[in-house]
């Protein structure tokens, strides 16, 4: 059984309820880190320096509270590897294989509350939400965000 640690459960805390239940059930098919929930200005700013984010605070969806988006990572200890920092052809098969839990596990969630029902996850890696990264210049594996409706965002 896959457990949050005290640091992902902390972030996770400071996320939309949707986003919590959407992490809880991810958590029970792939073991996953929770790296960020909400981020305040000067995280934001310092995302956007470093080019983590391409927008500047208050307009990413992490800036909300609670927060609309949440960075999630593989928990794979055994890879050995900075999973954010590699061009491996496995690596980017597990990115993608964790993307595809998380958008059908998010619809299925949205299904079980009736203020959820316009929910749905866009990741990072495909932010029009076409299943196409290809098209994608902006590139943030490991970001999740609500999407309600028509309205998303870049991190």
């Amino acid at each position: 059984m896959n457990l949050f640690s005290v640091v992902s459960s902390g972030n996770l805390e400071q996320c939309h309820p949707y986003l919590q239940e959407v992490a809880i059930r991810v958590l029970e098919i792939i073991n996953i880190a929770v790296d960020c929930g909400h981020r305040p200005q000067v995280d934001q700013e310092k995302a956007v320096r470093e080019g983590k984010s391409k927008v500047h605070y208050p307009h990413s969806a992490h800036n909300s509270c609670p927060s609309l988006a949440f960075d999630l990572r593989p928990w794979l200890p055994q890879l050995g590897v900075n999973i954010y920092n590699t061009f491996d052809p496995k690596v980017a098969a597990i990115w993608g294989q964790l993307a595809g839990v998380v958008i059908a596990v998010g619809n299925e969630v949205a299904k079980t509350r009736a203020e959820w029902k316009r929910f749905s996850i866009i990741w990072g890696s495909d932010w029009n939400g076409d299943r196409n990264v290809l098209d994608t210049n902006f590139l943030d594996y490991g970001h999740f965000e609500v999407k309600i409706g028509g309205a998303h965002g870049n991190g």
